[in-house]
């Protein structure tokens, strides 16, 4: 019997409140500290909401993120960022990280954060149970969203960015991890095995191919996520579990749970597999905040 489980990740859509209190923020009508008691306690609610819904997995909301970048580039780069970017082909944009010197983990504090790098508030809201996943952008996305002076070496870039990880890892003790990668190069970073090594993974990765995985046989998620059903049997032999993005998060319809349970079965019934992982095709951040909570209780309903 094939078990379906339920993965959310990523920025999640703010609330109205929280809107208006970044607003108040920017115009100094806002203390930073009651900025970031506000941001957290939100987290907290959301991440309650994800578990009622009977999500399996799921990812600190990140309202405080401002895109999925900001925050590790924030305490990683020395320099300010780059013009605004386009995400994808989206009406969403991202602030571009500018790296003109190789990344090195350093302290952020509230009183440091302005609108144009990240808001206040804690880097991560965890409530300690086994379905609290931690986020973080894929390292080969985050170079290749990025600015990169032409005398860097990106090989080096990544390392560098790598020990960075491995040191959040350590320091927030994460035993899960979803690793976002929207912009992924065609041949997976060899460097992740380290990852892979430290903590159970879940990859979402856009454009899957054989040449997307590193020499090293270490170099392999605990799940990877395939964002199209074309690509799902590719992920399917490059991890344990594998997992495809069927919910759309970039319209407010409403699927159906059954549906999706079909589909989920369908694009899997000739590999005999035992579990699968199903998530959103971006992350929800695209929809209204009343919308993206009725997506959320689709999802729940749709893992077991």
């Amino acid at each position: 019997m094939l078990k379906i489980k339920s993965i959310e990740y990523g920025l999640y859509p703010r609330s109205e409140h929280i809107r208006l209190s970044i607003s108040k923020w920017e115009r100094n009508a806002l203390d930073h500290k009651s900025l970031g008691k506000l941001m957290d306690t939100e987290k907290k609610e959301l991440l309650k909401m994800f578990n009622r819904a009977g999500v399996n997995y799921y990812t600190d909301p990140l309202i405080n993120w401002q895109d999925i970048l900001r925050m590790v580039a924030s305490m990683s780069l020395d320099t300010p960022f780059e013009k605004i970017s386009r995400y994808r082909e989206t009406n969403t944009f991202y602030r571009q990280p500018l790296i003109e010197s190789y990344p090195r983990l350093h302290e952020i504090s509230d009183e440091d954060s302005t609108p144009d790098s990240h808001l206040p508030g804690s880097m991560y809201i965890s409530d300690n149970s086994e379905n609290y996943t931690y986020f973080l952008p894929g390292i080969e996305s985050f170079v290749n969203m990025s600015y990169v002076s032409p005398e860097l070496k990106t090989e080096r870039i990544q390392d560098s960015l790598l020990e960075i990880y491995l040191d959040l890892i350590k320091k927030h003790r994460m035993k899960r991890i979803l690793l976002f990668e929207p912009y992924p190069d065609k041949s997976m970073y060899d460097g992740y095995s380290h990852i892979f090594d430290s903590a159970q993974v879940f990859c979402v990765r856009y454009g899957l191919a054989d040449s997307s995985f590193g020499k090293g046989n270490n170099a392999r998620p605990f799940s990877m996520i395939a964002s199209n059903k074309k690509e799902f049997r590719l992920a399917a032999s490059h991890c344990e579990v594998p997992g495809i993005a069927l919910m759309n998060s970039q319209n407010t319809y409403l699927e159906k749970p059954d549906k999706l349970r079909k589909d989920v079965a369908e694009v899997s019934s000739s590999l005999k597999l035992d579990q699968v992982f199903v998530t959103h095709t971006e992350y929800l951040d695209f929809l209204p905040h009343v919308i993206a909570a009725k997506k959320v209780e689709v999802l729940g309903k749709v893992g077991e």
